[in-house]
């Protein structure tokens, strides 16, 4: 098997392979192989999957390369185990069985047309240890799992899987060594509550919600879980994975070292929006180890399409350290790369952002793709403004805010009462970073006030394009941030650019303009590593 990252692309796939006859290129020094994708991917021209110079590889299960004392390999139905062989071919082998489940829980109410009939309910799943090393899926994303048995999308195996069922609790239990994921629930299951477990070194998601408006689940409840190390074997993988939702409630977990995201919520499609949701309180940190173009929270709106009335709240999180990686032609890493704190794409409207602290994101804090009707207050963004390398040429576009109309008018948002602090010390600071209507001068954002802007490096009152490619005075010429400042935010600690936390002195020119002090819970536990 291999895997593969695609470059410019921002999945992984995972596929069969086959050696090659004969020799490779007619050099015997060379290892060949031929790779099998799923029907119309891999071998498209000019697109974001296609196979290649500069796309990653990892081959696994290939016995013949296999010198390593210990090894584990496949061959036809066995698992063979070498225990102390210098080579494969070496010592004695000796059989077990090795069982395949596509679960290995089931929950299941009666289902027609993605709807629940009759809902298996009240069920209490405690205390156990869950061990589920095979898995079903090829590793290939072809969608965001929004109709049930149609578009499969992301990779849905799960240990524990909820199909139409209503108040079920799965807590103080431990997912471990999955191949597949966690939890996946679906198919109108409602009151679903998922709190106090451990889930770490999964092949996929922890855990996952899939549905459409009809086959959404409902009333989910995803608190106080630790997660550690997702998307082992599919990299589009994140702590929690919702392709649509309504009215869940994800808080206070930890989530840290995973492929892709942290949390993603999508609304792909009209008849699959995600509305009402809350997330908050949420420590996530080194995110996007495998993937690039991400936020540690991702949200994913109807692209193409009006914007949707989402109602859905985004408070008091920790996004620290997304990451984000690639490569380029000339077959080199390129990392960090591509990411933010809190990614709105591709239309995702109707968002409240507020309260959350974004520290040393690179390309910036917050990304409104396009987005209207989001409000966007009593934000930290620090340290998250910093130029990247798109194929080795530095690109000074991003900042800790950023706006992208993609050719439309983004109407009614606002962005007021933030802090943006940078720590660039040498070359231009972009506080904010506006993409232009197509054909317009104007930069199309709405309200932006009250903010405070601050380098303990550099003097962004005489910078020349730290705010939309402007300097200060030009910005607030064309109506924004009449009453903003650019001050040192006064954090506690021995030097405003190595806080402690990110609680403000009482005399903080930030809560003169109206900010108000975060949770301790948050603003003293997102700093640090």
């Amino acid at each position: 098997m291999i895997h593969i990252y695609p470059i410019h692309s921002w999945i992984s796939i995972e596929v069969p392979v086959a050696p090659m006859n004969g020799t490779c290129f007619g050099d015997s020094s060379l290892f060949c192989f031929l790779v099998t994708c799923p029907k119309g991917h891999c071998g498209k021209k000019n697109n974001n999957e296609a196979l290649t110079v500069g796309c990653r590889f990892f081959i696994f299960d290939a016995t013949s390369k296999m010198l390593t004392p210990g090894t584990w390999y496949q061959e036809g139905n066995n698992l063979m185990y070498y225990p102390n062989a210098t080579n494969y071919n070496d010592g004695p082998c000796m059989e077990l069985t090795a069982p395949t489940m596509s679960s290995v829980i089931k929950i299941e109410g009666q289902i027609t047309h993605g709807k629940a009939v009759q809902r298996v309910s009240n069920i209490v799943l405690k205390n156990l240890k869950f061990a589920d090393t095979d898995y079903t899926a090829t590793g290939w994303q072809s969608g965001f799992n929004i109709k049930p048995g149609v578009n499969h999308g992301i990779p849905e195996d799960a240990a524990l899987r909820i199909s139409g069922a209503a108040n079920i609790s799965v807590t103080r239990s431990t997912f471990a060594q999955l191949g597949g994921g966690g939890v996946h629930a679906s198919n109108d299951t409602i009151g679903l509550n998922i709190s106090r477990n451990i889930c770490y070194k999964v092949g996929q998601t922890c855990f996952m919600f899939s549905g459409n408006n009809t086959s959404q689940c409902k009333g989910v409840e995803v608190g106080h879980n630790q997660m550690q190390w997702t998307g082992d074997i599919l990299a589009s993988a994140s702590g929690i994975f919702a392709s649509t939702v309504h009215k869940a409630h994800f808080h206070h977990n930890e989530i840290r070292d995973c492929s892709r995201w942290g949390i993603a919520m999508r609304s792909a499609e009209l008849n699959s929006v995600s509305t009402e949701n809350l997330i908050e309180y949420n420590i996530i940190k080194r995110v996007g180890l495998k993937t690039r173009d991400l936020g540690g929270l991702s949200f994913l709106g109807p692209y193409q399409h009006a914007p949707q009335p989402t109602n859905n709240t985004v408070q008091y999180n920790c996004v620290q350290d997304v990451i984000g990686i690639d490569t380029n032609h000339k077959l080199e890493f390129l990392t960090p790369f591509f990411n933010w704190a809190i990614y709105l794409d591709n239309y995702a409207s109707g968002f409240t952002v507020h309260g959350n602290i974004a520290h040393t994101n690179v390309q910036g804090g917050v990304f409104n793709h396009g987005g209207s009707y989001n409000v966007i207050t009593n934000n930290i963004f620090f340290n998250s403004s910093e130029t990247y390398t798109y194929t080795h040429t530095p690109i000074k576009r991003w900042g800790a805010i950023d706006w992208d109309t993609m050719s439309v008018r983004i109407r009614n948002s606002t962005v007021r009462n933030n802090i943006a602090v940078s720590l660039r010390k040498q070359g231009d600071t972009k506080m904010t970073h506006i993409s232009w209507k197509r054909g317009s001068n104007h930069p199309s954002v709405g309200t932006s006030d009250f903010n405070v802007f601050w380098n303990p490096y550099q003097n962004l009152k005489t910078s020349q394009d730290a705010f939309a490619g402007r300097n200060f005075s030009t910005w607030q010429k064309l109506g924004y941030d009449h009453h903003s400042v650019i001050a040192d935010p006064m954090f506690y600690g021995p030097q405003p650019h190595e806080p402690y936390n990110f609680l403000l002195k009482p005399t903080s020119p930030a809560l003169k303009q109206g900010f108000k002090q975060l949770p301790s819970e948050i603003a003293t536990r997102c700093s640090g590593e």
